[in-house]
């Protein structure tokens, strides 16, 4: 089963200072997985600058056991490609983890990794 859901956040960033990241992303889920993998278009939105992102297909949601599969930990790949001002020619791959309360909606998510621009 495919699953779109559309996600919207704020946090710090050292690059960006105070940002907003949004994105739409698309999930195959399977009542006897319990990991499931996700991608999808997004945008982290600063004072200096946004930056173009697409979460590749190998990352993946995974709930924390079969009877609580609304505790989801989060883990994957971004790509980054382009941007505005600053980030106009930005580019490169950051590893995030997290979490996702699908009771509340509720996300949080840690970016790591370099960028060239």
């Amino acid at each position: 089963q495919k699953v779109t859901a559309v996600s919207r956040g704020k946090g710090t960033a050292t690059l960006i200072g105070k940002s907003t990241i949004t994105g739409t992303v698309v999930a195959t889920t399977s009542s006897d997985q319990p990991c499931a993998p996700f991608t999808g278009p997004g945008v982290i939105a600063g004072a200096v600058g946004k930056l173009k992102v697409t979460v590749v297909p190998t990352s993946r949601g995974c709930a924390a056991g079969e009877d609580d599969r609304d505790n989801i930990s989060l883990a994957g790949t971004v790509k980054v490609r382009g941007g505005t001002l600053k980030f106009r020619t930005a580019h490169g791959t950051l590893r995030f983890t997290g979490h996702y309360n699908r009771s509340s909606g509720a996300f949080s998510v840690q970016l790591k990794g370099t960028l060239k621009f």
